[in-house]
């Protein structure tokens, strides 16, 4: 298995009730020995990831051994981000202070519906100058028909101060653990809208703009997308990994599917024909999505895209 991405769901707990997210206020319990997380993190490195993004819900709500699994990560030759709707958060700044961590993403909805939601926004647009000591910052936004007009705009204001711009199109959820759910009124884009938005995105990434989205994947959703997102595309027969790793250390397919949930422990002894296996059977049972980072890490194994053409 060639794994090239761990993506660490370090909580699933977070005190907004964002529409569209199934996760929890109050924080389950969490698993796992500071050792147990450093041992899961050469395991980690062993199936050959090389970026680690750490979020869940909110990964702030879950301090302790953060910085050191952090630290672990740098020091086993993997990068990380942390992912964050807290970026006012003192914990947020000490872990810049703490530990090697040189990369953040702010989580970026851009929905006014309620008051945490402008709260939300608000923090994202105002707090990036704060951290423009960081080496890697990016704003991430999840689009719907909500704020699927105000995209552009939003990558622009996110350009403008040196921020590079991710998105994921927003759907139901999917599996016994997923992050989304369609309760709320959160609803997808149209097709129509979602065409228009990717057409303004390519003309301002053509524009030197930091859209971290390939072109490739942008001129796909402007010319092909058909507003159903879960038959455009997905990982079947696909050599590009990508893992999940849940806040009590079990190994996931992805954030979203499990319907295969779950493989083992990230810091037990894991083979990796038993992990090939478990992660086509997976697979084979997923609906499909039409996330860019799946979409280009694919397109980056078949060549359609060169290396580090995206990547931010």
């Amino acid at each position: 298995m060639n794994i090239t991405k761990i993506e660490l769901l370090w909580s699933r707990a977070c005190p907004y009730r964002c529409a569209g997210c199934a996760m929890p206020i109050d924080s389950p319990t969490h698993l796992g020995t500071l050792e147990q997380w450093q041992r899961g993190v050469l395991n980690m490195r062993r199936l050959g990831s090389k970026f680690v993004a750490i979020y869940g819900a909110e990964p702030l709500t879950r301090p302790k051994y953060l910085a050191e699994v952090i630290t672990a990560i740098y020091e086993s030759g993997q990068a990380a981000t942390i992912i964050t709707a807290l970026p006012r958060s003192p914990l947020l700044r000490k872990l810049f202070d703490t530990s090697p961590l040189d990369s953040l993403t702010v989580s970026w909805d851009g929905v006014y519906g309620d008051l945490d939601r402008e709260k939300k926004s608000e923090d994202g647009q105002h707090i990036l100058h704060k951290y423009s000591f960081v080496r890697d910052r990016s704003v991430v936004a999840t689009v719907s028909a909500l704020n699927v007009q105000r995209i552009p705009d939003m990558a622009r204001v996110a350009s403008d101060q040196g921020w590079w711009f991710l998105f994921d199109l927003y759907h139901p959820g999917a599996g016994p653990l997923s992050k989304c759910n369609d309760e709320g009124g959160l609803v997808e884009a149209s097709a129509d809208d979602v065409r228009v938005m990717a057409t303004e995105l390519v003309a301002l990434k053509r524009g030197g703009g930091r859209v971290h989205a390939s072109e490739l994947y942008l001129q796909f959703l402007a010319s092909h997308y058909n507003g159903r997102i879960r038959e455009a595309w997905h990982c079947v027969n696909r050599k590009a990994g990508w893992l999940t790793v849940n806040s009590d250390g079990c190994v996931l397919p992805c954030d979203d599917w499990q319907k295969s949930y779950p493989h083992g422990k990230i810091w037990d002894e894991l083979w990796a024909e038993d992990l090939e296996r478990w992660k086509n059977e997976a697979v084979a049972d997923c609906p499909g999505c039409l996330w860019n980072t799946h979409f280009d890490a694919v397109a980056i194994e078949e060549n359609l895209i060169p290396l580090g053409s995206y990547v931010h």
